[in-house]
């Protein structure tokens, strides 16, 4: 297990790396930091944002590294040192992530507003916008597959889009209040979502039945993360626990709790070797998943 320390401030974000080399996180000191796993070190530090970092992802192919904050700015690192930057405007920007081909960007912001972005030479060429959520949207997930766009917010709602025309497929309203995160198993056959009612909900795909619903957490739900194989999730709560569930069963398989304050972010590897936890008090745990594979 490493601890990685630095940040100044709570971590709100985390995401490894295509090649699992390089962890990215991002927090309330404004900075986007890249940590080499294996050592456990910091690499580089993107000092750009003028205000909470709350979202950071990589592109599938590695090569670009976005992160939003609450500067209304989302910021695209890319070049050997991250030093090439463009950025756009976006109200919030509390959630983003890329589809699995890399040509789109999917942003959550405040007020209900999030777009998907269709990029070109890797800016975009046209900004769709997500209709329908009414307070700031905490998570956005592409399915594996590239067929499903979720988006979940404050509105106590997930909603799936088609993300290529940006058209609303589907409503879930089974939460009882704020969603804070969303997911899809590997192989996009699952949606799990979660947030401040303390429940872990499974759907299933494409037509987004409820399946089980998980308990446990004594506390909101921040974050979930499924595992590679898919038989796995992992979720973080403001309870400082990180908890670990059978997806078949719905049983929950393991906890743990490195009092790290709140479970504020959470990423797994992506060969499934390593998961990372941001927590409140600003450090970041990272341990082997070897006993959740064997």
């Amino acid at each position: 297990m490493l601890i990685l320390r630095g940040s100044e401030g709570p971590v709100r974000a985390l995401a490894y790396s295509l090649d699992g080399r390089w962890l990215a996180s991002g927090g309330d000191d404004l900075t986007v930091r890249i940590w080499n796993v294996a050592t456990g070190k910091m690499r580089f530090n993107l000092r750009r944002h003028t205000d909470w970092v709350r979202s950071v992802a990589f592109s599938p192919d590695g090569q670009r590294l976005a992160s939003g904050g609450w500067d209304d700015r989302v910021r695209v690192h890319s070049g050997a040192r991250w030093g090439r930057v463009w950025e756009q405007e976006a109200p919030g920007a509390w959630s983003l992530a890329f589809a699995p081909d890399g040509r789109s960007l999917a942003v959550g912001g405040d007020g209900g507003q999030a777009e998907l972005w269709h990029l070109a030479d890797g800016s975009p060429v046209r900004r769709i916008p997500l209709q329908g959520h009414t307070w700031p949207v905490n998570s956005v997930a592409f399915s594996a597959d590239g067929k499903h766009l979720a988006t979940a917010g404050h509105d106590c709602t997930v909603r799936l889009w088609d993300p290529v025309t940006g058209q609303l497929r589907k409503l879930l309203a089974a939460h009882e209040s704020w969603v804070r995160a969303v997911a899809f198993s590997p192989d996009s056959r699952l949606l799990a979502s979660a947030g401040d009612d303390l429940q872990i909900r499974l759907w299933t795909l494409p037509d987004a039945e409820a399946r089980a619903s998980l308990s446990g957490h004594t506390n909101l739900v921040c974050q979930v993360a499924f595992g590679p194989d898919g038989r796995s999730l992992l979720t973080g709560g403001a309870d400082g626990m990180v908890c670990v569930w059978d997806v078949a069963t719905g049983h929950r398989s393991a906890s743990f709790d490195w009092h790290i304050g709140r479970v504020l972010s959470l990423a797994i590897a992506p060969d499934g070797m390593t998961a990372a936890a941001g927590g409140s008090d600003g450090r970041i745990v990272i341990w082997d998943l070897d006993d959740l594979n064997s």
